[in-house]
């Protein structure tokens, strides 16, 4: 599902970013934004409906690498909030992901109620565990490039080892930050999780 990024797809990127900078597109923005929030929910609905234990949203035109945090303030933010409700209502663990370097929007995120946030690796985990409620689950975010594809299984285990000694191991499923390459040497998926174990058993 995607929120932004659907709202892209039915404008054209490039037009629907200069709506929004445009005041007389603005109700536009808004009257579209919630149309593909209904579009979301209902397609949550039919995952659920269809056996899906949870679902998720990856909105990756509506980072800060894209739009401004002030931007995703006005025009994101309260839909994504609105949506998480109505399908968290239904009884469906929501997850929110959106890509590229959200510290700027972390504590925005986490005020979305989404049970999980799937976090890209620009994020510091640090100031996502501070920012965001303790209930709020993230999940991520080792570097899908390097070390996942191009790094040794030893860069592996100490990217995990900064992952977990940064969010304390509270509330968080490990995983790549964003899409993992299908070109991940399994040496290094299995690194992932043989440090994931030996870090997980200690005080951080």
């Amino acid at each position: 599902m995607k929120l932004i990024s659907l709202a892209c797809l039915l404008r054209g990127p490039q037009r629907f970013m200069m709506d929004l900078f445009d005041e007389d597109s603005e109700e536009g923005v808004h009257r579209l934004i919630e149309y593909c929030r209904r579009a979301c929910a209902a397609f949550a609905t039919a995952q659920k409906e269809a056996g899906a234990h949870a679902t998720s949203i990856g909105d990756a035109f509506a980072g800060p690498n894209l739009i401004s945090p002030e931007l995703f303030r006005k025009f994101a933010l309260e839909p994504e909030i609105k949506l998480t409700q109505e399908v968290q209502a239904a009884g469906i663990p929501f997850s929110i992901h959106i890509c590229g370097n959200t510290n700027s929007i972390i504590a925005d995120m986490g005020r979305t109620g989404a049970r999980i946030l799937e976090v890209d690796w620009q994020l510091d985990m640090a100031t996502a565990r501070a920012a965001v409620p303790a209930g709020t689950v993230l999940m991520g975010n080792i570097n899908p490039s390097d070390p996942l594809v191009l790094g040794t299984a030893e860069a592996v285990d100490a990217a995990v080892r900064r992952v977990i000694e940064a969010t304390g191991g509270r509330g968080l499923i490990l995983s790549s930050g964003c899409a993992m390459g299908r070109n991940t040497p399994p040496k290094n998926m299995k690194a992932l999780i043989a440090a994931a174990r030996k870090y997980g058993q200690i005080e951080c």
